[in-house]
């Protein structure tokens, strides 16, 4: 049951990251060909207003696919081509952008019920919230803690003193990683395991660090 839970989990994070993608391209008029979530087989499938909303077997990955992403001579009023480079930048930043948020709110929906967390870094000072006042400060502070634990790898990795494959983990070894939490941990673990995530999958799509392209 522990690995459905995180790979239901990880489906949201993708479907969350591709929403900030899809949300500002029609914001900005852009017309968005395709909206999918995973890959594989495709299980479901719906056009609605132009739109083709897919749902495929294997819910690890996803795309929002714009008119016009690639260059073209003529670009059509709604291609993405066609907006000026800040909007065009909005739209590639959206989705990392609502990983964070949603990152965000993960940590405060832990400690709100919970009122600490149960996993994080090595090292990491867990704060336990005690009245309502100290949530969001909390949890920002935490949150800015858990990327900064992030980047902190990121440099040893960079360094030479940890190997990739001992501080990033695929899509496989995620899922087994929130099995084992949700065993362990329940779904305090759970929540802080899946901000983690969200707050890392934003800042390698943020970043460009050669070596996690």
């Amino acid at each position: 049951m522990g690995w459905i839970i995180s790979l239901a989990f990880i489906a949201f994070l993708v479907f969350f990251h591709e929403l900030g993608h899809f949300l500002f391209a029609r914001i900005f008029g852009v017309k968005v060909e395709k909206f999918s979530v995973g890959f594989g087989k495709i299980i479901l499938s719906k056009k609605i207003r132009g739109t083709e909303y897919i749902l495929s077997a294997i819910p690890l990955g996803g795309y929002v696919k714009m008119q016009g992403e690639s260059s073209e001579e003529n670009p059509r009023p709604d291609s993405y081509t066609s907006k000026t480079k800040l909007k065009r930048g909005i739209i590639l930043v959206a989705g990392p952008l609502f990983n964070i948020i949603l990152g965000f709110l993960l940590v405060v929906t832990s400690f709100s019920i919970y009122g600490t967390a149960k996993i994080g870094p090595p090292g990491m000072d867990v704060p336990v919230i005690t009245t309502e006042e100290d949530i969001i400060s909390n949890s920002a502070n935490y949150s800015l803690s858990l990327n900064k634990a992030f980047f902190h790898s990121i440099s040893k990795m960079v360094t030479g003193e940890i190997a990739p494959k001992d501080a990033l983990s695929g899509p496989v070894g995620l899922v087994n990683m929130g099995s084992k939490v949700k065993n362990n941990f329940g779904w305090e673990g759970m929540l802080i395991l899946m901000a983690i995530v969200s707050f890392n999958l934003a800042i390698i799509n943020l970043v460009p660090i050669p070596i996690l392209d």
